[in-house]
């Protein structure tokens, strides 16, 4: 089943955050009990007080419905100032589209849709509802708006179409108390329902272990239409005669019954392959010459592969078996894909070579090849200029330009070496400090505003990435700038290492990374930093998100 959590905020739930998101389990509970969305059923902003929903199907109870696509009218604004969060849903009760309408009430934040934690969207009522979006309603009604860094809600309507397990076709199955099975008047493959009539399969092949005629004699059992040869078929009688009634063919041979190999084809018959020692032999030649067939086992067999050391490996490189000679203790044995050769290598970094040795900017490496099918936004980088080794991620890609945030390049140096990993071992931590917190320049906020503190329990680590947001920014024209350090070093270069200035939308650093203060060990300390910048400190509700990548 398809699972939407990210649409929902990740910080630590408080009070209706956490009805918010109970309101999504309860779309899921629908979902597991059978009733979700197999394709389409898409919703869609026509108006300010109107949505379209696209042809689709859907299952009530796991069995498969097809939606013709239709329209909700009329929807009604919100009073002034509030925000009312509707969902739109189709009712497996008659199978119609239907629209419940949520609380009304103040929002959290009046620019934010399922950010808030008031008001909560509305719920089912009943399991038996297919839920498919949420609709965010203001008292301009549903205004023509994206939510979301990755657009999760478009025009103020989030996608809550959760798939569902499976979906039946009830032409000939059914769904009773959750079990699927075949309707009675159906043949069941359990043979409990016989054939009443003939049976035609057309040009279709019947596959089974065994076929047994019960027939009685005088009827033949199978009638062959064709006169093509049947290779294999092996039968005691033919036309009634048993083999003793048949005489052996004279060819090569010479006194009777006995073959002396020497002419037709019995030339071609090797002696001595006739019997074997033991099991698990095969007749082959591992002598260095030319000569009889011998006896050889499986070790024997591939050994004729080549010279074999312990460790091999045995693969197929397109044309032939062949070895993988085996590598140094600690190497990784790493799939080249379809149509290519396994090797050896470290992993978890995967070496990259299509790129342009020198950087174009600090930020960014000219690619040679589209990669984009290999490389993705928030993968972690290494790499390697003058001689020392950096690290950070990818921030975007494109067919031909991979931009990086963390350590920045030079463009004075090539890149001699670069390399990319799985965004499993990139690990990002949120840090919250709530009200204001710039009254004054303070580099343990952490500490002396929300009586906390963190240390890192990881292998080591680099900070490539500080972003930071505030719910309200400070009412004058300055506001204060926000970084980390570690182990009491400030990691951001922003601002003459004052870091960025918060915002009431999320600020990131690019390359304002300092190298000399990213890395973090076991038990080393993160605080959270700010400068007195802002011109009436009063810049209130700090979220900070630092992202590692593990060495």
């Amino acid at each position: 089943m398809t699972k939407n959590w990210d649409i929902f905020p990740k910080v630590q739930p408080y009070g209706e955050d956490l009805a918010n998101f109970s309101c999504y389990r309860l779309y899921e509970k629908s979902a597991i009990a059978g009733y979700g969305v197999l394709s389409g059923c898409v919703v869609s902003r026509s108006s300010a007080s109107a949505v379209v929903v696209s042809s689709g199907t859907f299952t009530v109870a796991g069995v498969k419905k097809t939606f013709a696509g239709g329209s909700l009218t009329s929807i009604s604004a919100a009073a002034a100032g509030k925000h009312r969060y509707d969902l739109v849903y189709i009712d497996g009760a008659d199978d119609t589209l239907k629209l419940a309408a949520g609380t009304e009430d103040t929002p959290t934040s009046a620019t934010d849709f399922l950010e808030n934690y008031v008001p909560r969207p509305a719920g089912p009522t009943d399991t038996d509802w297919i839920c498919l979006a949420v609709v965010r309603v203001t008292e301009s009604g549903i205004e023509n708006t994206n939510f979301g860094t990755n657009s999760y809600a478009t025009g103020s309507v989030a996608n809550m179409r959760l798939g569902t397990p499976f979906g039946v076709d009830d032409t000939t199955l059914q769904v009773v108390d959750g079990v699927i099975s075949v309707k009675p008047s159906y043949v069941k493959a359990d043979g409990a329902t016989p054939l009443t009539g003939n049976w035609d399969a057309g040009a279709f092949k019947i596959t089974a272990s065994q076929l047994e005629s019960d027939v009685a004699a005088g009827t033949a059992p199978l009638v062959v239409a064709s006169d093509t040869v049947i290779p294999n078929l092996n039968a005691s009688k033919l036309e009634g005669n048993t083999a003793s009634a048949f005489a052996v063919a004279a060819k090569g041979v010479t006194n009777g019954d006995s073959h002396d190999h020497s002419g037709g084809d019995g030339a071609a018959i090797v002696a001595g392959a006739t019997s074997f020692s033991t099991t698990a032999r095969v007749l082959g030649r591992k002598t260095a010459s030319g000569g009889a067939g011998e006896e050889c086992t499986a070790s024997e067999v591939l050994a004729m592969l080549g010279t074999e050391e312990q460790g091999d490996i045995i693969y197929y490189n397109g044309s032939v078996f062949t070895y993988l000679p085996h590598d140094y203790a600690g190497m990784d044995l790493q799939c080249g894909g379809h149509g290519a050769n396994p090797s050896w290598g470290k992993s978890p970094w995967v070496q990259e070579t299509n790129f342009t040795a020198r950087p174009p900017s600090t930020s960014t490496i000219t690619m040679t090849s589209d990669r984009t099918s290999v490389i993705k936004k928030g993968m972690g980088l290494k790499y390697t200029w003058n001689g020392t080794t950096y690290y950070g991620i990818v921030s975007a890609i494109t067919s031909n330009l991979l931009t990086v945030a963390g350590a920045p390049l030079s463009t004075s140096y090539d890149v001699t070496a670069l390399y990319w990993c799985d965004p499993c071992r990139v690990v990002q931590v949120d840090f919250f400090v709530s009200g204001k917190f710039a009254d004054a320049a303070n580099t343990a906020l952490l500490n002396s505003d929300m009586n906390t503190a963190f240390d890192w329990n990881l292998g080591k680590a680099y900070c490539v990435l500080i972003r930071h947001k505030v719910k309200t920014d400070d009412t004058g024209a300055n506001q204060p700038r926000v970084t980390i350090s570690i182990a009491g070093s400030v990691v951001g270069t922003d601002n003459s290492n004052a870091g960025q200035a918060v915002a009431e939308t999320w600020t990131s650093t690019v390359v304002g990374i300092n190298t000399a203060n990213y890395d973090i060990n076991p038990d080393e300390a993160i605080e959270v930093v700010t400068d007195a910048n802002g011109s009436n400190d009063d810049a209130s509700d700090l979220t900070v998100s630092a992202v590692f990548v593990l060495e």
